[in-house]
């Protein structure tokens, strides 16, 4: 993914590898099984304006847990990630703690036992208060982080990234992509959606059904985002209403948000 600008930089990084799964091939256990490694996870946070050589930090036990929320069936559902780290040295708790919801940028990366690296997860570390432990190194570090749907209830539904008024009308793939924008990074946006209008073609010939995305043909009056005092909704809001219309589910998964 290309990062946000003020966040190139890396503060901190670790990696460490998945459970070894039994395989068809590998090297042969004590319980007499074939077990091959399993893939690598890179960790990469990145605090907003830091400059310098990142510090490494080691996997804990249970070193990452990815969680999805979201109580409806349909709607957003925003992933949490949870990060057990050992600093092995004296950390400056300045660099590591996180005051608002977009300080650092965590971004997660995962490399298979065959095949390219993917997109894991990107998120933000959620705001906490760092404490000095007063005992020497090792120091165990446990963050966690968020893919920042929640945070859409604190954006108002403005032009990303100018914040301002969105104005006539708009495709609803536009609007979910603006949305979007405001979690603070960019990613692409794949969408299935089986639901469309019978006269939404006409006068042309649909595309072929496997690459066609009704939602680049529908369109929205921007005004319909807004309420009785003509103050536009949440982003959350706009997103959740079009997910209720075409019983849409908006996750991010392998680098993209789908």
């Amino acid at each position: 993914m290309t990062l946000p600008n003020g966040y190139t930089a890396i503060t901190y990084y670790a990696q460490f590898r998945e459970d070894s799964f039994v395989a068809e091939s590998g090297v042969v256990n004590s319980g007499g099984q074939l077990r091959q490694p399993g893939g690598v996870y890179s960790v990469f946070l990145h605090r907003k304006n830091h400059t310098g050589p990142g510090t490494e930090l080691l996997a804990g036990g249970n070193a990452m847990r990815l969680e999805m929320g979201g109580d409806e069936i349909f709607g957003l559902k925003p992933l949490k990630l949870t990060l057990n780290l050992i600093a092995k040295t004296t950390v400056g708790l300045a660099q590591l703690t996180a005051t608002t919801d977009r300080d650092m940028l965590c971004y997660v990366t995962y490399l298979p036992p065959t095949g390219p690296a993917v997109d894991y997860f990107t998120g933000w570390i959620t705001p906490f208060d760092g404490s000095e432990p007063y005992a020497t190194a090792p120091y165990r570090i446990t963050l966690t982080a968020t893919d920042g749907l929640g945070s859409l209830s604190d954006y108002p539904y403005y032009q990303f990234p100018f914040a301002r008024p969105v104005t006539g009308p708009d495709t609803l793939h536009a609007v979910l992509v603006n949305c979007l924008g405001w979690t603070g990074y960019e990613l692409g946006l794949n969408v299935s959606v089986h639901c469309y209008e019978a006269g939404m073609f006409a006068g042309n010939n649909p595309p072929a059904f496997a690459t066609y995305n009704p939602l680049r043909f529908a369109k929205v009056n921007n005004l319909r985002f807004r309420d009785s005092n003509n103050t536009p909704l949440s982003c959350r809001a706009v997103l959740n209403s079009i997910a209720e219309v075409f019983n849409l589910r908006i996750v991010q998964w392998a680098g993209k948000w789908w």
